[in-house]
């Protein structure tokens, strides 16, 4: 018996053995395939295979020390400690299991642990490259540089091409102010990999520190497309673009230091793509020269122009050349010209206080015919010119002091000297900002404006006194009509959408629609719009014909009063300094001259179409105040710029009400069936009597606000008189109604200066935001100290 159940126990203990060596094999091959695993980077996989191996034999060291450390490369840095504290526990002395320890400590900001760790691993390995690379970064961390830098100088004794040992030295070089000792481990560590972010914004703060900051910029910009959130880049980036922009500042500046002539000395004038901004400015120029009694041998005003022609020794517009707009003046800035210059705007109507509109191809052939007559001819020369003539060598060529131009080719002759090639989104070419990215703006501000600009004949205006009214209640419809001419422009604002599908509708190219104004309907193509009988353009798109329609309503207009529909897109865009100093290498010219901006090439596009000659006629104002006032030539470039500075801050200011996004995008392109007309209509039919109440008081606090300001040319308008007008004789429909009331983004409170509070006369309420006689678009005034002085 007892041998008997000795055989059975030996033939037990021999099948044990046989499934515990079977077992031990298969937890050797787990552990082998999923070290291949982690060697080749495919760290999910090895933990995979280590878990299999683990779960056989919980004590395999080699399966726990190499889960570990898969699980640090895959920043699971909890998981691979406690791997490590087990590994360790049962091999005290693992030189890997101590080094990857280290490190996952070290990425925990543990970093006196991972030195322990790590002096423990080198300990048993002296000349392991990778520990002593940790820890050299684990010691920066702590602030020991001296000792970081010799751990990583012995890790790259043993291996010089190691991109992050070079990195992370260059890091302590550049933490020690040894920046060019820095970009060099750095450009080495770039060299062997490009795309490394530590090394890249390193590198980049280091060239930072020593005002390399185009350099920095470049850098730490491919640091971000690479890690768009990394923080230390992104904060290196900040500074770098606050030192190159107050650098560009600051140089500028510095340019108009060899201009210490005297003002009074600067007698040679010479004003490029002259527009109605230009002729004005040589005008009063040569008013000024001829009350100062000065030679007209030696003080002259030369004009370009290339829009003229010479006929029988007169200068004429050139045919095909002549100009539709229309532009609304504002008295003030009239008043700031003499008699003679005024009468050539003069003679339009009055469509709302302040202010009067005018055709600008009149205008200018007024300006131009005076500049031909005496006494202006006697200081005043003309020439014709190719725009393509405005490059920096003729410029420098011209025989003057001065040169003025109203050209916004001027600006792209010149890259870099009018906008800071540093500043976000900067179009260098165009010398232009974004709106979007200028100082003051808010976020939700659209990139571009669109408008249709529709032209009008037979005395536009038939309602003067509500007309104004409606202009600043709502942000779609603006009136401009000139009565003693009978013509006039009605300006819709559209959404984008809308805007390339009508150049889509009308066969225009958007890729070549970047121009504006773009003709969209003649005057031979406006039946497709007006005829009762719906055309193939009203089919496709229904919206058109209803939005102008309303429109007319609006302002008392008729159908029938249209000549002409162009598309106008603006992409607001400004330059941050106005003036550039030409150096006289370029020709033959005696010394530095002053190019300043003005007029177009200042300020291109405007909070409205048809305002942008004002803020030109005082640009013009301020550079004859210059020259008459200030000392030297470059106390008034730098009065000048400042000026023009602060215009260029209210034009950006005005711009933000009237440039919300329109809420309805797209919805009314198709068919008034749609679901997204159909649901707009549903909610302007559920809010109409809303709507009519909103717009009622919105119009109410604007006339208010308007029969307080001074010069309001009309009589009265009651409350009566706007219930009767709105609802009677206009009548918007539901749609149209909404659309205006969700446009009306401004009242009274953001167009008025806070100087004094007035009483509301219609109502006997006190309003604060009726707080001034005067109308805020008056602007920057060039005749008050209070803005021309720096």
């Amino acid at each position: 018996i007892y041998k008997s159940n000795m055989g059975k126990i030996d033939a037990d203990n021999k099948g044990r053995c046989l499934v515990y060596s079977i077992q031990l094999q298969k937890v050797s091959e787990l552990a082998r395939r999923g070290e291949t695993k982690r060697q080749a980077g495919d760290f999910v996989g090895a933990i995979s295979d280590f878990d299999l191996a683990l779960q056989l034999d919980p004590h395999d060291v080699s399966a726990l020390r190499s889960r570990g450390d898969a699980k640090r490369m895959l920043d699971d840095f909890a998981g691979a400690i406690e791997d490590l504290d087990a590994a360790l526990k049962l091999e005290p002395r693992n030189a890997f299991a101590l080094r990857s320890r280290g490190d996952a400590k070290r990425m925990v900001d543990d970093h006196m642990g991972a030195i322990h760790d790590l002096d423990l691993a080198l300990q048993l390995e002296p000349r392991n490259p990778v520990a002593l690379s940790s820890r050299g970064d684990a010691k920066r961390m702590l602030d020991d540089c001296q000792g970081a830098l010799a751990d990583l100088d012995l890790a790259l004794e043993l291996d010089p091409n190691n991109a992050l040992d070079l990195a992370r030295r260059g890091e302590v070089k550049r933490e020690q102010g040894d920046f060019a000792g820095a970009i060099n481990d750095l450009d080495f560590a770039l060299e062997l990999e490009p795309r490394n972010v530590v090394a890249l914004s390193s590198r980049g703060d280091a060239k930072r520190m020593l005002n390399d900051c185009v350099g920095a910029l470049e850098d730490l910009d491919l640091a971000l497309q690479i890690e768009p959130d990394n923080p230390f880049a992104l904060c290196c980036r900040g500074e770098a673009k606050k030192i190159e922009e107050s650098r560009w500042f600051v140089q500028k500046a510095d340019s108009l230091g060899p201009l210490n002539c005297l003002m009074s000395q600067q007698l040679k004038w010479a004003i490029i793509g002259a527009g109605p901004v230009g002729l004005t400015l040589a005008l009063t120029l040569a008013e000024s020269m001829q009350s100062r009694g000065l030679d007209p041998e030696v003080a002259t005003v030369e004009i370009y122009l290339s829009w003229i022609e010479q006929d029988n020794s007169k200068w004429q517009r050139k045919r095909g050349t002549v100009s539709v707009e229309m532009v609304t003046l504002q008295d003030p800035v009239l008043d700031s010209l003499s008699p003679e210059l005024r009468s050539a705007f003069t003679g339009g109507s009055s469509p709302r206080p302040s202010g009067r509109s005018a055709p600008v191809a009149g205008i200018e052939m007024k300006l131009l015919e005076k500049a031909q007559q005496p006494p202006f001819n006697t200081y005043i020369r003309i020439h014709d010119y190719a725009e393509t003539d405005v490059q920096p060598m003729w410029l420098s060529s011209l025989c003057c002091d001065v040169i003025v131009s109203d050209s916004a080719l001027t600006r792209r002759a010149f890259p870099g000297a009018f906008v800071n090639p540093a500043a976000p989104q900067v179009d260098v070419e165009a010398q232009q900002l974004p709106l979007s990215d200028a100082e003051g703006n808010e976020s939700n501000l659209v990139e571009a404006d669109f408008a249709l600009g529709i032209n009008l004949s037979f005395g536009a205006s038939k309602q003067a006194r509500f007309n104004a009214i409606f202009s600043m209640a709502q942000n779609i419809y603006q009136l401009s009509s000139d009565e003693a001419s009978e013509s006039g422009c009605l300006n819709i604002r559209i959404t984008k959408e809308e805007y390339y599908e009508l150049l889509d509708a009308t066969g225009r190219n958007p890729e070549s629609a970047g121009g504006s104004p773009i003709r969209l309907f003649g005057e031979e193509d406006l039946h497709l719009i007006t005829d009762e009988k719906p055309s193939m353009l009203q089919l496709r798109l229904p919206w058109l014909r209803r939005r102008i329609a309303e429109g007319f309503k609006l302002y008392g207009l008729q159908l029938e009063q249209m000549t002409f529909i162009t598309g106008v897109q603006l992409r607001p865009a400004y330059t941050q300094c106005f003036y550039h100093v030409l150096r006289d290498e370029a020709a033959a010219s005696n010394g530095p001259k002053l190019l300043l901006l003005a007029g177009e090439a200042a300020i291109a596009d405007h909070f409205w179409p048809c305002r942008g000659l004002n803020s030109g006629l005082k640009s013009a104002a301020a550079i004859v105040k210059m020259w008459l006032q200030c000392e030297t030539l470059a106390e008034g470039a730098g009065k000048y710029n400042s000026f023009m500075d602060k215009l260029r801050r209210f034009e950006m200011q005005q711009r933000s009400a009237p440039r919300q996004q329109l809420p309805w995008g797209g919805a009314l392109l198709r068919s008034m069936e749609s679901p997204e007309a159909q649901s707009l209509n549903t909610m302007a039919t559920e809010q109409e009597e809303v709507n009519r109440q909103s717009f009622l008081e919105n119009c109410k606090l604007w006339r208010d606000f308007l029969q307080q300001s001074e010069g309001w040319p009309h009589e009265s308008v009651t409350d009566e008189d706007l219930e009767e007008q709105l609802y009677k004789t206009i009548g918007p429909k539901e749609l149209e109604l909404h659309l205006m009331v969700c446009s009306a983004s401004t009242r009274p409170s953001s167009a008025v200066s806070s100087t004094s509070s007035r009483r509301s006369t219609s109502t006997g309420v006190d309003r604060p935001w009726l707080t001034s006689s005067k109308c805020h678009w008056l602007e920057p005034d060039p005749s008050s100290d209070e803005h021309w002085l720096r």
